[in-house]
């Protein structure tokens, strides 16, 4: 045996299968099983582990102190033998059809059953066959279940598609309750308010006797100032006894508002129609040079609204927003998810060492909050958002006085970070960036204080590293950003030049077109399929401008006074609130 391996693994990947195929054959012999479930006049032969793999109703039942625990018979009340059969078949063969007819009655016994694959699959076809005919039945079916996706789901084509959805026997047939619901929404989509006035007249008449009662109560959820109150339907609206009242209202209001007053109230809230507002938002920072005793670190939050022809902005148009909490903290890492910015780490002044602190951002409701500590204290570091969670990578340690190869991972809903496997190289102020489903570490500081010319690449699905790529770059200082799946990388050859990664086909590009001046540490933001470059420094100055890179036409432009100040090593990120 010398020279032979001393030890071989053995992997049958579909082994799972076969012993699940064997345990459905003793179930259909009835052969084997350790519980009979009972439906009705029905009973089927089962195996606990099978059933509490599937559902978490029966993962509680055969687990915990129940009297079923024990029993070897269980007995199910308000089920039908004929999806019982079904729902069993499936957790024997992970196989279920799925269609128009049977999709309901699945879903109800599913969601009862904690049957929790069946559930999401019913909803998706659901989803699928949401139509403006439907969409409102299948809104209140998911409502009385409690399916809370579908719900959403539904909601959200029926407010989007009001115009096709009120033409429907379904809206015709609506009870009041879930028309006021319906009508009141602040994303319901329509050219004018008197559509809905429309819509809600023809519900009236449709039942005009047994509806009477409910005349009030629903009119009270229609936005008439809103309305154009010069249309033929408006002028009906004076000889209706009901609708006068409410007509009177509106036009005060409107006479109001032309005069430049804002009245608030439910019935003059403006419809938002699906549509996000988008902000800019820029934080912390430095705005002197770091090389002069007087340094300013900047704790200073502000946000201005960022809109389609908004590409020049000025200091008296940007609003405060809470303060950061340490403004003696510098070289941090800045990354945003969804309303949220994280402050991660940094090299705090007051003490000169680096710290592990985590600080939160919320922009809808504008507070700072203590999260979770990194496993390691560092600063000059990277960080990147994937999947809802963010990946930091590198920087220095001052009390080990070294870089750091160490990765960490922070895991957003349980405010909790993981350590992961280190770098194959160890490097300070890399860029750190997210595509697809892999973290790049681009560049920065190796350990003999020279331009690094990896980029460094995480599987995050298999925790393992690999260097994808050598490059060409002379300058440590570099800025990156993401659209459409390739990487664009700034400053890497000179102050500079442009250099395009393909993580597709693992391929380079260096770029000939070059930005209008140099800047080091500026902010990097991508919105509306462009890439900013805001503030930064230059080779004489602090900057306050921005350079907006197109990169279908690989060309640059530059918008003066785009921050309200000159500000370096800052943070800048788009964040879109509903």
């Amino acid at each position: 045996m010398a020279g032979n391996e001393s030890y071989k693994t053995l992997y049958v990947p579909n082994i799972a299968t076969r012993v699940l195929s064997a345990l459905d054959c003793e179930r259909k012999y009835a052969l084997n099983g350790d519980v009979v479930i009972c439906v009705g006049h029905e009973e089927f032969h089962c195996h606990r582990v099978v059933l509490a793999a599937c559902s978490s109703y029966f993962k509680a039942m055969f687990r915990h102190e129940l009297k079923e625990t024990a029993e070897a018979r269980v007995t199910l009340c308000d089920v039908r033998a004929d999806v019982m059969t079904v729902l069993i078949d499936f957790a024997y063969t992970m196989r279920l059809d799925i269609n128009e007819d049977n999709v309901q009655d699945i879903l109800t016994t599913a969601n009862f059953l904690q049957f929790d694959d069946v559930t999401s699959a019913c909803c998706d076809f659901m989803t699928n066959q949401l139509s403006a005919e439907n969409c409102l039945g299948v809104w209140n079916f998911a409502s009385n279940y409690g399916c809370k996706t579908l719900i959403s789901n539904a909601k959200s084509f029926a407010v989007t598609n009001f115009n096709a959805v009120k033409n429907q026997p379904e809206f015709l047939h609506l009870d009041k309750i879930n028309l006021m619901a319906y009508i009141q929404d602040d994303e319901l989509k329509c050219d004018d308010e008197i559509e809905v006035c429309e819509a809600v007249l023809a519900w009236l008449e449709f039942d005009k006797d047994s509806r009477a009662n409910d005349f009030v109560d629903v009119l009270e959820q229609v936005r008439l100032p809103l309305a154009n109150l010069q249309t033929a339907t408006a002028q009906d609206l004076e000889h209706h006894e009901h609708w006068r009242e409410f007509l009177l209202e509106a036009k005060s209001c409107q006479q109001l508002m032309q005069k430049g007053y804002k009245i608030q109230g439910p019935r003059t809230r403006l419809r938002e129609s699906g549509q996000i507002s988008e902000f800019l938002v820029i934080l912390g920072g430095q705005t002197k040079d770091d090389d002069r005793q007087d340094t300013d670190f900047n704790s200073v939050v502000k946000y201005i609204p960022i809109g389609k022809h908004n590409d020049s902005t000025n200091a008296e148009k940007w609003s405060d927003l809470a303060k950061m909490p340490n403004s003696k903290k510098r070289k941090y890492a800045i990354v945003h998810s969804g309303v949220n910015v994280y402050v991660i780490g940094g090299y705090d002044s007051t003490v000169q060492r680096s710290t592990a602190e985590v600080w939160r951002y919320n922009f809808t409701g504008n507070y700072w909050k203590r999260q979770r500590s990194l496993n390691k204290a560092r600063h000059s570091h990277g960080a990147a958002s994937l999947e809802g969670d963010v990946y930091v990578a590198g920087g220095k340690n001052s009390l080990i006085g070294m870089r750091l190869n160490s990765v960490e991972r922070y895991v957003i809903a349980d405010d909790e970070w993981l350590e992961l496997p280190s770098m194959p190289e160890a490097v300070s102020v890399p860029c750190v960036v997210a595509c697809g489903e892999q973290v790049y570490v681009i560049g920065g500081s190796n350990i003999n204080d020279m331009p690094c010319h990896k980029i460094q690449c995480l599987d995050i699905a298999k925790k393992t590293w690999c260097i994808v790529r050598h490059i060409s770059i002379q300058r440590k200082l570099l800025s990156a950003a993401v659209i459409d799946n390739k990487i664009y990388i700034f400053g890497g050859k000179s102050a500079r030049d442009v250099i395009t990664y393909d993580p597709a086909s693992k391929t380079v590009i260096y770029e000939s077109h070059t930005t209008s001046e140099q800047r080091l540490y500026p902010g990097v933001m991508t919105w509306s399929g462009k890439i900013y470059l805001t503030g930064g420094k230059g080779s004489d100055r602090i900057k306050n401008c921005a350079d907006v890179y197109d990169t279908k036409t690989n060309t640059w432009c530059k918008v003066t006074d785009y921050l309200p100040f000159s500000m370096y090593m800052h943070g800048c990120c788009v964040i879109q609130q509903v």
